[in-house]
């Protein structure tokens, strides 16, 4: 495993497609300059008006990824593209996140799997993304050669652990968690809730983040000790970090949480 540098890109995204991809070029083009190796977009490049079946596109395909495809050749880096709703036939859409190789081909894709459904009675708030989308199937860890292996998930992902502890068991060693939280619990539980998926499988996260009107911003790259390494507040911009791939086994090892490990006890965490 190598050492590089990781970029993690935090936009105030648009309704305006076309302004949406030239403010991430110009970030990642930053990135770049910067000496990012690998740079990761957040959820939803083109806000939550284009949460529709008729604004899904294809992956790969489609003009964001054709977009990113050019940008990742011209820059020679490994672009996590955010999440952009992916066309599925009949159905509503995925929230899909891809991830595309220095030579502009379409690596892997992750189709977010944990869907947030709530209506709180008495507070007047209803999230219901299943309205919006269809769920991933799938978790996806993928070898991505110069960087390692790495594990996909999507901002509301971030509060089921047994998914990131499943991700690290088939070899995991950093997470992407691009997101949009909201401000009422982007601010309460955001950070508290990547640095323990960081600290608790002794991986890095790299956590882009939405920074528009109703977002928390707060984007931060975390090592496996559960420290911040690189953080943003509320406005769009690049932050990098160093990351040394031989760090989360490392950490792994002087932990033992790996090594003592109780699985015959954990049986009952399936049970529905």
């Amino acid at each position: 495993m190598s050492k590089f540098i990781a970029a993690a890109i935090q936009m105030a995204s648009t309704e305006n497609i076309e302004e949406n991809l030239r403010q991430a070029g110009l970030l990642l083009e930053e990135a770049a300059a910067q000496g990012a190796k690998l740079a990761a977009l957040p959820e939803y490049l083109h806000k939550l008006a284009h949460r529709s079946k008729e604004a899904a596109e294809e992956i790969p395909g489609g003009r964001t990824f054709q977009f990113f495809s050019e940008k990742a050749k011209q820059l020679n880096m490994w672009i996590l593209a955010g999440t952009i709703f992916e066309k599925k036939e009949g159905a509503l859409p995925y929230n899909t996140s891809m991830l595309i190789a220095p030579d502009g081909t379409l690596a892997a894709k992750y189709r977010k799997t944990h869907l947030c459904d709530l209506v709180l009675p008495g507070k007047q708030v209803t999230v219901m993304e299943s309205h919006d989308m269809s769920p991933g199937e799938n978790m996806v860890v993928y070898d991505a050669e110069g960087i390692g292996r790495v594990g996909f998930s999507i901002c509301y992902d971030v509060r089921f652990p047994e998914m990131y502890r499943a991700m690290v068991l088939q070899g995991a060693e950093l997470f992407f968690v691009p997101a949009d939280f909201g401000k009422r619990t982007g601010f309460a539980h955001r950070e508290l809730l990547l640095r323990a998926r960081a600290l608790e499988n002794s991986c890095y996260v790299i956590a882009p983040q939405q920074c528009h009107e109703k977002a928390c911003g707060q984007t931060m790259i975390i090592d496996p000790w559960g420290t911040v390494l690189a953080r943003l507040d509320m406005e769009p911009g690049v932050i990098t970090a160093e990351i040394d791939m031989e760090n989360p086994r490392a950490t792994r090892d002087s932990m033992g949480i790996f090594a003592n490990r109780r699985t015959d006890l954990y049986d009952t965490l399936w049970i529905k």
